[in-house]
């Protein structure tokens, strides 16, 4: 009688391993499919369905807080310098000098948003320090 119990624990090992086999080859097939799909989509994502850029596009960003950062943002050529909250997003500056822009990013691709905040920040410095001492001259 023992032998005749033990026989079919014997031909159930090798099912139980063809089981575990084909399950793993699925899951393999399962996350490979995930994969793909991920990437495609991402890839769409960012070239649209012509396979075009788009039409905005993000040059480069910097946080400034939690949940507040600063933009520069390219839409159809011009580029706009931008402030986005968790509530709002605000136009900051519109950033016209294109060759400029281009001459800086090609000397310091880092600092290209840090030199660009800044002109455009001294630029509005200069102009608010030029109208205190016109109305302080009238």
């Amino acid at each position: 009688m023992d032998a005749v119990s033990a026989e079919p624990v014997v031909t159930l090992m090798p099912e139980l391993w063809m089981t575990l086999l084909k399950s793993f080859g699925m899951l393999c097939v399962v996350l490979g499919v995930l994969i793909t799909v991920l990437w495609l989509l991402r890839r769409l994502h960012d070239r649209g369905l012509s396979g075009q850029p788009g039409l905005i596009q993000v040059v480069a960003s910097s946080y400034v807080g939690p949940k507040e950062r600063i933009s520069l943002v390219d839409v159809l050529g011009e580029k706009f310098l931008i402030g986005v909250t968790s509530q709002e997003i605000n136009l900051l500056a519109k950033i016209s000098d294109k060759d400029n822009v281009c001459a800086e990013r090609s000397a310091a691709p880092e600092g290209l948003f840090k030199s660009l905040l800044r002109r455009q920040f001294d630029a509005n410095a200069g102009a608010g320090e030029k109208g205190k001492k016109g109305s302080s001259a009238g």
